[in-house]
C-alpha cells in the first residue's frame, strides 16, 4: 500500500476523489461561463460581478478557515481514540459556523440597499446582493460538516456533493435568468445568483444525510489507553483553539489576493514607463493575470484536493507519533505534486503558443506563459508543503513564508518590468520568484519541525529527466502532427495538432518516468492492487 496502511491508502484515495471533483466542478464551471452572458447580456454579468466579491468577503468572513481548523482538531481526537471528544469539537464548531452565518447572512440582506449605492455605486445591485444573502448561511453550515468528513478522513461526501453543488449551481442560474430577464437587467442578475442558494441549500441538505447514515468513525489500533480519557477541554477553549489555527489559515488566503491588487498598480504604471500606451499597458497586464497565469494555476487543481485531504491525514500520523507514517505521507504526497507539476510545467512552455492561440486567438500570451511556467512547480510544491506544516500545528510559519514571498515578488515586478528588455516577461518571472521562495521556506520548516529531508533523486531528478525527454520530444513530434492535420482534419487543424501534442507528453512521460524507476515502489504496488480488483469483478 502506498502509506504504509489501509489508513494511507484511504488518504490517497481522498486526495484523488477530491482532485476529480474538483476537475469535474470546474468543466461544469465553464459551461455557466460560456452560456449565462450569451443569455443575460454583458450588462447583467456586470452587475453579477459587482455583487459577488462582496458575497465573498462576507463568506469568507463567516468561514474564516474553520473548516480545516475542525478537520485537523478532529482527526487529532481520532487518533487519539476519542472519537465522543472528536463529535464534541465538531458540534461547537457547528454551532459556531452556523450563529456567525445566520448573523453575516442577515447583515448582508439588511444592508444590502447600503452597501450598492454607497459602495458598489450603482443601487441596482441591492436586489441580487440579497438574493446572494441565504448563501452565506448555508456555505457555512456546509463547511462545518465537510470539516468534520475530512477530519475523519471520509472524503467521498464532500467530493460528491462539491460536484452537485456545482450542477445545480449551474442549472438554477441559467433556467431562472432566462424566466426573470425579461423583467430587466436586476431580475436576471438576481435569478443567477439565486443559482449560488439553491446549490447551497441541495449541498447542505446532503451533508446532513451522510451525516446521519455514514458509519461513525472508528478507534486506531494502535489507541494508547491513556489517551481514552476526555481532553478536558472547555467549551471556551475549543472555541479559541479554532481560531488559533483557523486565523492564520484566512490571512495565508488573503497575502495572494493583495499581491495581486499591488500588481495592478504597479505592472501598467511600469509598463507606461517603457512608454506604452494605457490601452497596450492594460492589454498586456490582462494578457499576463487572466490568460497566462490562469494556465499556469490550472494544474495546481491536483494540490488542492491533495492539501484537503493531507491536513488531518497529517494531524494523525502527528498526534499517534508515528514519524515513519508522517514521513512516508508527506514523501508520497510532495512526489505526486512534483511528478504532475513538473511535466505540467514544461509542456506549458514547449507547446505555449499553440495553446494560447487555440484557447485566446492570442498567440503572444505565450511570451508571458513561457516566463512563468516554471511556478506552476513551485505553487504545487508550496501549496502541499503548507499543509504539511499546518497538520503538524504550525499555522503561522507558512503566512510569514507567504509574506517574505510577496514582498520578493513585489520588488522584483517593479524592478524587472521596468526594464526595457523583460517588460511583462518581467512581472512573469518575479511571480515564479514570490512562489518558489515560500516553498523553500517550507521545505526548511518541515526538517526544522519534523525532521524531513527530501530525497531530491526521487522527488525532482527522475520527474525532471522524464519532463525532458518529453519536451524534447513533444517538440519534434509537433510539426508532423500539424502535417498530418492539414490533410485529414483541415478544418479542426489547430485543436488536433494541440490535443495530439498533449497526448503524445502524457505518454512519453509516464513511459519515460517509469524507465528511469521514477515512480515510487509503493505508487506501483497500488496500480497492480486496483487492477487486480478490477480484473476480479
Amino acid at each position: 500500500m502506498i502509506f504504509l496502511s489501509t489508513q494511507g491508502y484511504s488518504f490517497l484515495r481522498g486526495a484523488l476523489l477530491l482532485t476529480m471533483a474538483g476537475l469535474v466542478s470546474r468543466l461544469i464551471g465553464s459551461v455557466a461561463r460560456i452560456i449565462l452572458p450569451r443569455v443575460i447580456g454583458s450588462e447583467a454579468i456586470g452587475l453579477l460581478q459587482m455583487v459577488y466579491p462582496v458575497y465573498t468577503i462576507f463568506l469568507i468572513i463567516s468561514i474564516s478557515g474553520i473548516p480545516l481548523a475542525i478537520a485537523k482538531l478532529i482527526s487529532e481526537q481520532i487518533a487519539y481514540g476519542r472519537p465522543d471528544e472528536a463529535r464534541r469539537i465538531f458540534r461547537l464548531a457547528r454551532t459556531l459556523l452556523f450563529g456567525t452565518g445566520a448573523v453575516l447572512s442577515a447583515g448582508l440582506y439588511l444592508f444590502a440597499p447600503v452597501i450598492a449605492e454607497r459602495f458598489i455605486s450603482d443601487p441596482g445591485a441591492a436586489l441580487p446582493l440579497r438574493a446572494l444573502s441565504p448563501a452565506v448561511f448555508l456555505l457555512s453550515a456546509s463547511a462545518a460538516f465537510r470539516g468534520y468528513f475530512q477530519g475523519i478522513q471520509e472524503m467521498r461526501p464532500s467530493a460528491i456533493t462539491q460536484v452537485i453543488e456545482q450542477a445545480t449551481r449551474v442549472s438554477v442560474m441559467i433556467i431562472l435568468a432566462l424566466h426573470l430577464m425579461d423583467r430587466g437587467v436586476e431580475w436576471a442578475a438576481t435569478g443567477a445568483a439565486l443559482g449560488t442558494v439553491a446549490g447551497g441549500l441541495l449541498t447542505l441538505a446532503l451533508l446532513i444525510i451522510f451525516y446521519l447514515f455514514l458509519p461513525r468513525p472508528r478507534l486506531p489500533r494502535q489507541t494508547r489507553p491513556d489517551r481514552l480519557k476526555s481532553s478536558g477541554l472547555s467549551a471556551g477553549q475549543i472555541v479559541r483553539e479554532i481560531y488559533r489555527l483557523s486565523v492564520p489559515i484566512v490571512l495565508g488566503t488573503l497575502i495572494f489576493p493583495i499581491s495581486h491588487s499591488l500588481d495592478a498598480a504597479i505592472v501598467p504604471r511600469r509598463l507606461q514607463g517603457l512608454g506604452y500606451t494605457v490601452e497596450v499597458a492594460r492589454a498586456l497586464y490582462g494578457q499576463f493575470t487572466g490568460m497566462a497565469m490562469a494556465l499556469i494555476h490550472f494544474p495546481c487543481v491536483l494540490t488542492i484536493g491533495l492539501a484537503q485531504a493531507l491536513i488531518p491525514a497529517i494531524s494523525e500520523a502527528w498526534a499517534r507519533r508515528d514519524y515513519t507514517l508522517l514521513k512516508e505521507r508527506i514523501a508520497n504526497s510532495l512526489w505526486l505534486a512534483a511528478a504532475v507539476s513538473i511535466p505540467s510545467s514544461v509542456g506549458l512552455y514547449v507547446l505555449a503558443e499553440p495553446i494560447c492561440t487555440l484557447l485566446f486567438k492570442l498567440p503572444e500570451v505565450a511570451i508571458p506563459l513561457q516566463a512563468a511556467a516554471a511556478a506552476t512547480i513551485f505553487i504545487a510544491l508550496a501549496e502541499t508543503s503548507i499543509s504539511v506544516l499546518q497538520g503538524v500545528g504550525q499555522v503561522l510559519a507558512p503566512v510569514r513564508y507567504l509574506v517574505c514571498g510577496a514582498l520578493a515578488k513585489m520588488i522584483l515586478t517593479y524592478s524587472l518590468t521596468g526594464l526595457p528588455q523583460f517588460g511583462i516577461k518581467g512581472a512573469a518571472i518575479a511571480s515564479v520568484l514570490g512562489f518558489a521562495l515560500p516553498a523553500l521556506l517550507n521545505f526548511k520548516g518541515m526538517y526544522k519541525w519534523v525532521g524531513y529531508l527530501p530525497n531530491l533523486l526521487q522527488l525532482a531528478v527522475k520527474p525532471a529527466i522524464a519532463a525532458g525527454v518529453m519536451g524534447y520530444s513533444v517538440g519534434k513530434l509537433y510539426p508532423w502532427f500539424e502535417a498530418i492535420s492539414v490533410y485529414l482534419f483541415s478544418y479542426v487543424r489547430l485543436p488536433f495538432t494541440v490535443a495530439a501534442g498533449l497526448l503524445a507528453a502524457v505518454i512519453i512521460y509516464l513511459l519515460a518516468l517509469v524507465a528511469i524507476g521514477g515512480v515510487p515502489p509503493r505508487f506501483l504496488a497500488l496500480l497492480g492492487t486496483s487492477r487486480s480488483r478490477i480484473l476480479s469483478r
